[in-house]
């Protein structure tokens, strides 16, 4: 087998624990062979080899984060395909997303601005009528909320804004929603949110009158001011306060991160005091994917200048928060993955992406976002589980911060500075009082000797280590310190064992990321 070094190296190398050299070469990449040496030539030979690193964990608290911290979302436009496939009722994705729970489950996308709802139960019902426009029936309808509440996620739907409009005032037209709505309360199907259309900043009118994405070639007319889309959301409001049973919530507006200073802001200054969205819903993607013109390259997905792209964003969006709190209750990134336009072709779903989300993760949790919803949970070039059902790289970190992650983000020392190459960002510990998590990038082409260290160092130090690594930086496959992750034909999960490590220090090798568990950190 042929090894790319930069992503091979740790999963070849790494071993059992031991004493003396070998407990040494436990925490950092050293073949077996060479643990024969005697530990101070095999420090000379560390210290010429890695660079260092200290990570400060202060007793600051940046925010807490709820259980449905990591969430997920389906593309309005799979809904079709997924039925067809039995997706709904399979059991291997349904074990999956089981544990991945709780979350929220977000179905919403370009198409969502044209879905019409029809109580039919035939599935030939949802047949387009028009281009880009589509029904969904009640048969599909209970299948997907059939599915949300066996696996423990909570479903979050967006409405049609596009051709449900009145073609005089260009307002929207909630008559549909509001037979949409009944349904659900009748049949106690229970949506946890209502999102009013899907980037709404990109939609724009060309001169044959069809409904298409703002830029490119040929004048276009904006379909519809962000004033109108505010009136839009105060008449949403209305609608849902007016029902008296439980109605879910209001998220919105979906905007791009391109346009969070101009449409997003011009909306909330539409907003009334007494229409308060329950979360501003924000989308962010690093950049093109391999459809669409100068899409971003493999070195790309571990350049810490992509990576700030989120990171300013995110300063925005909290800057608007700021702003506008009196219509503002939480901020949420509502749909987000490496690469816009169905993401990258043999890189989105491989280890590599997850530097993209593990970091993305780190930075929304620091910036006040109380949900982050990963764009898409399956069968897609940027998707959690492949078409097969079977786990991607990013299900394993999505599952491991679950497991590992508590609910208060500690405030990591220059933890937010732009162009960092070890990026750390730190948690209270699931489960395992006093203890710390630390999210770990090595973005770089060398060997990093990281060092955590905090307010008040316990005496005696020890950590459990969860490493991630790969083949080769497009491949499906992902290591956890050397143990291939796969799980059986009946979806149940292999042991997601950390190694126990004396000390607070780990070498982290090139282009690898991972979790470290400090188990005594003495922090509440």
């Amino acid at each position: 087998m042929i090894y790319d070094n930069t992503y091979a190296s740790y999963h070849q190398f790494i071993g059992t624990l031991g004493t003396s050299t070998e407990s040494l070469a436990s925490t950092v990449m050293i073949p077996r062979g060479y643990r024969r040496i005697p530990s101070f030539l095999l420090l000379l030979v560390l210290i010429q080899v890695c660079n260092s690193t200290k990570i400060r964990i202060t007793k600051n608290i940046r925010q807490r984060i709820p259980r449905r911290f990591v969430s997920f979302t389906l593309d309005a436009s799979q809904i079709l395909s997924l039925t067809e496939d039995s997706f709904w009722s399979d059991p291997l994705a349904m074990s999956l997303a089981r544990d991945l729970s709780p979350a929220y489950l977000r179905i919403g996308g370009t198409k969502a601005d044209f879905m019409n709802f029809t109580s039919s139960y035939s599935l030939r019902d949802r047949i387009p009528r028009i281009p880009d426009e589509s029904s969904i029936n009640a048969t599909v309808l209970h299948k997907i909320a059939n599915f949300s509440s066996a696996v423990g996620w909570d479903l979050i739907l967006g409405i049609n804004d596009v051709s449900h409009r009145d073609p005089r005032s260009n307002a929207w037209d909630p008559r549909h929603f509001q037979q949409f709505l009944n349904y659900t309360l009748q049949n106690n199907i229970h949506i946890a949110g209502w999102e009013l259309g899907n980037e709404p900043n990109l939609k724009c009118v060309s001169k044959q009158g069809e409904v298409v994405q703002c830029g490119g070639r040929g004048r276009k007319q904006r379909l519809f001011a962000a004033a109108q889309l505010a009136s839009d959301y105060r008449l949403l409001f209305e609608v849902l306060q007016q029902s008296s049973s439980p109605r879910g919530k209001l998220f919105g507006p979906d905007v791009t991160s391109s346009s969070l200073k101009t449409f997003g802001s011009e909306f909330l200054g539409n907003m009334s005091t007494y229409t308060i969205l329950d979360a501003f819903t924000w989308h962010f993607y690093y950049g093109p994917g391999s459809h669409k013109p100068h899409p971003l390259v493999k070195a790309n997905f571990t350049q810490p200048s992509i990576l700030d792209r989120f990171l300013a964003s995110a300063h925005e969006v909290v800057q608007l928060y700021q702003d506008n709190k009196d219509v503002i209750r939480k901020l949420w990134v509502g749909e987000t993955s490496s690469t816009y336009g169905g993401g990258t072709a043999n890189l989105s779903s491989s280890y590599v992406a997850g530097f993209l989300w593990l970091d993305k993760l780190g930075i929304a949790a620091n910036t006040q976002q109380k949900a982050v919803c990963r764009q898409v949970f399956a069968h897609s070039y940027y998707s959690v589980i492949d078409n097969q059902n079977r786990p991607n790289p990013d299900f394993w970190t999505s599952l491991l911060w679950k497991r590992l992650i508590g609910n208060t983000v500690w405030e990591v020392k220059d933890g937010l500075h732009y162009g960092r190459s070890i990026r750390a960002y730190a948690f209270s510990a699931s489960k395992i009082e006093g203890a710390i998590t630390i999210v770990l990038l090595n973005t770089s082409s060398r060997n990093e000797m990281v060092e955590f260290t905090t307010d008040d160092d316990p005496e005696i130090k020890v950590m459990s280590v969860y490493l991630l690594t790969s083949t080769h930086a497009g491949s499906s496959d992902m290591y956890l310190n050397s143990a291939l992750l796969e799980i059986d034909q009946h979806g149940k999960l292999p042991p997601l064992k950390g190694k126990m490590v004396s000390g607070w220090k780990i070498q982290m090798p090139p282009k690898t990321y991972g979790f470290a568990v400090l188990k005594n950190a003495n922090v509440s």
